[in-house]
This record gives C-alpha cells, sequence and structure tokens, in this order.
C-alpha cells in the first residue's frame, strides 16, 4: 500500500490515516481566512507583475505559475461562503468576513483586467499554436478566461465609471428587497431599469443578451429563446391545469423519516451509479451534520459527502448543493448536501423530492475527474448544472425508490403508504403538469419584462396577467397577484434566466428517455453513460459531453411528450 499520496503542494499526508484529507470545521476562523485571502491575491498580483516583465515568459507561464495560488484562493472563499450559509451562530463574523472578501475579489478583478497585460496574455494564448498542445479542460478553462477578459463588451474610462456606480446602486437594491422580503412595485421597476442600463452600458441590446452568454442555450440567441416559448405556448394553453387533483395535499403530508429518506438516496446510487455511501466520524460545522465516504463498486474511494438536513438558528433557508474540495487527478472530492428540514417531524415528498435533486448535484461534484485544475471554480453552464438536479428528480417518482424512502426502519409499509405509491403516477402527473406550467409561466414574465422594460406598476401587473392567463387559464387562482416563486428573478438571482430550469428540464427529459431505453436492454451499458456524462464534470462544455448519448441538439420532443403523455392520462 502506498503511504504518502501528494494532494497539494507542499502537502503529504498519510493515506492509512486519512486519504481525503478532512478539513477541521472546528479550526475555521474568518478573521484568519481574510489574511490568508490577501496575502493569496498578492501572491497572485506578483506573479502576473513578475512574468509579465520578463522578456522571456512564454505565452502559458503565467497560466501554470498561478494555478497553484489560485487554487488556494477558491478553496479558502469556498469555505468563507459556505460557512456564511451554514454556521453564522458559530461564527459571528463570518457574514462581515464575506462582505470584505467580496470587495477584495472585486479589487483584484479591477487588477487584472485594466491594469496589467494578462488579458492580452491570455487571448494570445488561446489563439496561438501552444493552445493545441493544452488537454481538453485546460482549453475549455481558457476559453472561459478569454471570454471574460478579452469580451469586446468590456467597459473602459468614463463609461467603466458609470458602469460601477449602476453596479453597486443595483446590487445595494437587490440586498434590500431581498431583505424586506416583500415584492415592491417601485423596486422591482427599478432594478430591471438598472439592470437594462448595465446591459446597454457594457455593449449588450438588452439584459436578457448579457445573461445568456456563457449559458449551454447561447446559441440559440434571444430570438431563439422567444421561438422556444412560442413552442411551449401552443402546447400549454391546450391543457386544463385547474381539472388535475390537488397533488399539493399527497405532496405535502409528512410521510418520510431521515433513514427512510437516506436509504433511498443510497438505493438510488447503488442502482444507478454503483456507489456506495458509508457513515463515517469527522469534523463537522453542527451536531446533526452526516458525512458519508462514497465508494465505487470496486471498492475505490471516490470522495466524501457532507449532508446536512436539518434548520437551525444562523443557517440560510432553502435546498442547496456545493463543492467543498473540487476533485481533480490526485486530489478527493468533497462535496455537501444542505437542506432545512424540520428536526423530529417527518418528511413530505416535496421535501424528498427537493434532497433527491441535490443529491443529483453532489453526485456530479464527486464523479468529476477533470484531467487537470488550473484555479478556477468548478465551472459549468449554469443551465448544464442544473441538469444533474432535474434527471435526478425522476428517481423521486421511482415506485423501488419510494417504498424504499417509506419503509425507513420498518418492515413493512402501513395501508397509507400503500396507497400513496398507489397513487404516485396521478401525483407525478399532477406535480409535472401543474409545477411546469408555472415554470414557463415565470420564465417567460421574467424574459419578457427584462427584454421589454416595464414603465410602471399596471405594466408590470398587466404583463404577468397576459402571460398567466395564458399558459395556465383555467384556474381559479387570482393571476394578478405574484407566486412567490419570482422573488428570485425580482432579487437578481435568476433575473432573465429562470429559464434556465425549463432548459435543464428539457434536456434532462431527453437524457433520461436515452437512458431508460438502454436500461431496458443492458442496465450496465445504462450506468456506463451516465458515469461517461458525470466525469466529464466541467472539463469540457455539456453539449460536446451529451452529443455521443442526444445527439447534436437538444430537442424539445422528450420534454413536450412527457407532459402531453401527462394530460391524456388524466384525461
Amino acid at each position: 500500500m502506498n503511504k504518502k499520496t501528494t494532494l497539494h503542494k507542499n502537502t503529504r499526508i498519510s493515506t492509512e490515516l486519512d486519504p481525503l484529507n478532512l478539513p477541521d470545521w472546528s479550526a475555521f476562523r474568518p478573521e484568519i481566512a481574510l489574511q490568508k485571502l490577501r496575502k493569496l491575491y498578492a501572491e497572485e498580483r506578483a506573479i502576473i507583475n513578475n512574468k509579465l516583465s520578463s522578456r522571456h515568459t512564454t505565452h502559458g507561464e503565467i497560466f501554470y505559475l498561478r494555478a497553484p495560488t489560485r487554487r488556494k484562493i477558491i478553496a479558502l472563499l469556498g469555505e468563507l461562503y459556505h460557512f456564511e450559509r451554514v454556521a453564522k451562530h458559530r461564527h459571528p463574523g463570518i457574514t462581515d468576513a464575506v462582505r470584505t472578501a467580496s470587495l477584495i475579489i472585486e479589487k483584484h478583478s479591477q487588477f487584472v483586467t485594466l491594469r496589467s497585460k494578462y488579458p492580452q496574455i491570455v487571448n494570445r494564448l488561446s489563439r496561438s499554436a501552444l493552445s493545441t498542445k493544452l488537454s481538453p479542460s485546460e482549453r475549455w478553462y481558457l476559453s472561459r478566461e478569454a471570454r471574460e477578459l478579452g469580451s469586446p463588451h468590456r467597459a473602459h474610462g468614463k463609461k467603466l465609471n458609470a458602469l460601477s456606480s449602476t453596479r453597486i446602486e443595483l446590487d445595494t437594491q437587490e440586498k434590500v428587497f431581498a431583505e424586506k422580503n416583500e415584492i415592491n412595485d417601485t423596486a422591482v421597476l427599478r432594478m430591471v431599469s438598472l439592470r437594462s442600463k448595465i446591459a446597454q452600458l457594457s455593449g449588450f441590446s438588452s439584459w436578457n443578451e448579457k445573461v445568456l452568454r456563457g449559458l449551454m442555450m447561447s446559441h440559440i440567441g434571444v430570438s431563439g429563446v422567444s421561438t422556444l416559448f412560442a413552442g411551449f405556448k401552443k402546447q400549454v394553453t391546450i391543457w386544463h391545469v385547474q381539472k388535475l387533483k390537488n397533488y399539493r395535499v399527497a405532496f405535502f403530508a409528512p410521510r418520510y423519516t431521515e433513514d427512510g429518506v437516506l436509504e433511498a438516496v443510497k438505493e438510488i446510487l447503488r442502482i444507478h451509479f454503483s456507489i456506495t455511501l458509508e457513515a463515517h466520524d469527522t469534523s463537522v460545522w453542527a451536531k446533526d451534520v452526516l458525512f458519508f465516504r462514497a465508494h465505487d463498486k470496486n471498492g475505490t474511494l471516490l470522495g466524501g459527502l457532507y449532508v446536512d438536513l436539518y434548520v437551525r438558528k444562523g443557517k440560510i433557508g432553502g435546498a442547496w448543493s456545493g463543492a467543498v474540495r473540487d476533485g481533480e487527478k490526485g486530489i478527493l472530492p468533497l462535496a455537501m448536501v444542505v437542506t432545512n428540514f424540520t428536526q423530529g417531524k417527518r418528511i413530505a415528498h416535496y421535501e424528498f423530492l427537493t434532497l433527491v435533486h441535490e443529491v443529483g448535484h453532489a453526485v456530479h461534484y464527486l464523479c468529476a475527474r477533470p484531467d487537470s485544475y488550473l484555479g478556477y471554480v468548478r465551472y459549468l453552464e449554469d443551465d448544464a448544472v442544473e441538469i444533474a438536479g432535474r434527471f435526478f428528480e425522476r428517481f423521486a417518482f421511482d415506485t423501488t425508490i419510494v417504498e424504499r424512502a417509506l419503509l425507513g426502519k420498518k418492515k413493512t409499509l402501513s395501508v397509507t403508504d400503500s396507497t400513496f405509491i398507489a397513487k404516485l403516477p396521478e401525483y407525478r402527473r399532477a406535480y409535472l403538469t401543474h409545477d411546469r406550467s408555472l415554470d414557463v409561466a415565470v420564465s417567460e414574465f421574467d424574459w419578457e419584462i427584462h427584454l421589454h422594460p416595464p414603465k410602471n406598476s399596471e405594466d408590470l401587473h398587466v404583463k404577468w396577467r397576459e402571460i398567466y392567463n395564458q399558459i395556465i387559464p383555467d384556474t381559479k387562482e387570482d393571476g394578478s397577484v405574484f407566486p412567490s416563486v419570482l422573488r428570485y428573478v425580482f432579487d437578481g438571482r435568476y433575473s432573465a434566466k429562470f429559464l434556465l430550469y425549463i432548459w435543464a428540464d428539457i434536456v434532462a427529459a431527453q437524457l433520461y428517455q436515452k437512458y431508460q431505453n438502454i436500461r431496458k436492454k443492458s442496465p450496465k451499458k445504462a450506468s456506463a453513460m451516465l458515469s461517461k456524462i458525470f466525469q466529464k464534470g466541467s472539463s469540457a462544455p455539456m453539449m460536446n459531453t451529451l452529443r455521443p448519448f442526444i445527439g447534436s441538439r437538444v430537442r424539445i420532443d422528450a420534454y413536450i411528450h412527457e407532459l402531453a403523455r401527462n394530460i391524456e392520462d388524466q384525461k
């Protein structure tokens, strides 16, 4: 057995003691993290300056020399932002530390973009013959940095000052909006106006064109998105959503235990990915956080998974998944799944669905093995990131998986449990049809108000009623009232790109259909297909990864068929 493995430069650990090199969460201090961050950015600036001053510097030297420092920066930022979300009560200075870190990042970004020749170096390297000698993941990372630093839409001089002040105002407006926790027409109109101004100052025709850059769907352009919505409307307007039974009663009913949902998650990973999870005691940020070692079918350690299920003081609401540490050659990844279930209460199906969605992201982090790492946060297009979660959601309606979740430590199912499983196809039909219809309505509204900013409050509400009544025509709900989900659009998190969830779902439906067709003939080949997709991680554009399995372009057919079939079955 090899007792020594190099994980980071100048860091060697004993694999007999801890092959994952797990962090000690109890030793984290935000003030020390900020000190380290300043030093690391200064170190990176020195590397760039020193090499730019040398006549003998090759195009690729800076690219490689800064990578070890970038790796440390990303790891440190991951700790800062992670603790800000889950452990405020233990580290009261973490929120201020994160704000300070954001200012440090912005200052460093301005240096890299405006005060050095580094952007020109990256652009030359991306176009040079040397780039053909790079690995696929290196070319992908390089092309990303070239787009960001060498964009023709970068602002200069007075325009840069105007852009900076507008961004500051928008950030302030979005923070105030998020803190007040209410939808205010005046604030919404102002934020939409500021986004439009930022887009124009950056050289884009609209905020929509700006946010499309870097998305998987960017190749269809603004007009292509509008065509996509037109196609949806033709399908959705013939659906009678109101005739569907109220599935939310069944979805919100408490029915699962912690043991049950965790066993169901293990079953999904075992059946579809040949991954096993093994509980392991280690340092965590709260006493009820769980940690698992992930192994492949041969028993090889893939990485680690933190699972933080329950709501507590200081923890941000909602659910998410993230990479505590990215994986690469010689470095095992650490992922996390975070939800806000209530301790001591049973878990509803919609919560179980959320957990399974987030586990999909975590599996992507655990399985990804890019052949090199040049100092970036794991990068996939935002709509490509969501494919894993949407794909996994379909497992939450698999009767085998649901039965395992309902059993938990029980030996037999209750009558209520058996009834729920029998009606699961019906609930799935209602869920997909109702929720996806609402997603389409919210996405189009989000897209339209940023493409054509409304002038006043009346315009804002008229546009929502018009879209709502077209897409969900037979409901008894008040189409003049904004649904709570629009908060995510208004506060900036998904402004003009909420449709990425629709796009990801379209791809997931196409991929899931392909997967099930292969699995009927050979489960082994189907599992291998998923492994090939997830192992690519962020080392290539997602469409390049998917092309061998779903063809040369994304098709809406499987998604529409999936929903339309639900409607036909409901009649």
